[in-house]
């Protein structure tokens, strides 16, 4: 446990460096273009750079490049420039860095969602609903959760209570008053 959060620090603090120590390339316009001064499309303009001017790039965001001209920072949109080799060297760093911050952006949020699903559920039915398992009396809400949301629910209420039968591409799962009573697959 005490590796894993001198792990994180240290990833943390090498984040915090790469930004620090961020690239940087001089990008040409291939055609006029606004430099803003956010990266929402309907944010204020600070100036109109023409073509053939020359833009300091530091990072992509979305399909901006945080900017710098005439000693002030803004956002151009990155069609607009030129493409040389240096410019296409760093416009591709910049998407595999994107990309690998997404990547880890999203096995962030599997680890936080499978910690959630075993506090929920417990360490037992949690693993089991991890591996997408389905099991007699399982609850409604561990079935959602272990194989998704079904592709039709079939419902039937009466004095006994409620029965419903979840439909899946190759399974059934019938439910009495949300607990798993049986299933066909």
């Amino acid at each position: 446990m005490h590796n894993l959060k001198a792990m994180k620090k240290l990833l943390i603090i090498l984040l915090c460096i790469s930004s620090l120590a961020q690239a940087q390339v001089k990008g040409v316009l291939s055609r006029d273009c606004v430099f803003k001064e956010s990266i929402d499309f309907a944010s204020p303009v600070i100036k109109t750079i023409y073509k053939g001017q020359s833009v300091i790039l530091f990072k992509l965001e979305d399909v901006f490049f945080s900017a710098e001209y005439e000693g002030r920072k803004g956002y151009i949109v990155d069609a607009c420039f030129k493409f040389t080799d240096e410019f296409l060297s760093f416009y591709e760093r910049e998407l595999e860095r994107v990309k690998s911050e997404e990547d880890e952006q999203k096995r962030m949020e599997r680890q936080q969602w499978n910690i959630s699903i075993v506090e929920t559920f417990g360490k037992i039915d949690g693993n089991k609903i991890l591996k997408h398992e389905y099991w007699l009396g399982m609850t409604s809400a561990m079935a959602s959760n272990s194989l998704g949301y079904p592709k039709d629910i079939n419902k039937s209420v009466g004095s006994w209570g409620i029965h419903e039968q979840w439909v899946y591409n190759d399974l059934y799962l019938y439910f009495e008053n949300g607990t798993l009573t049986s299933y066909q697959d």
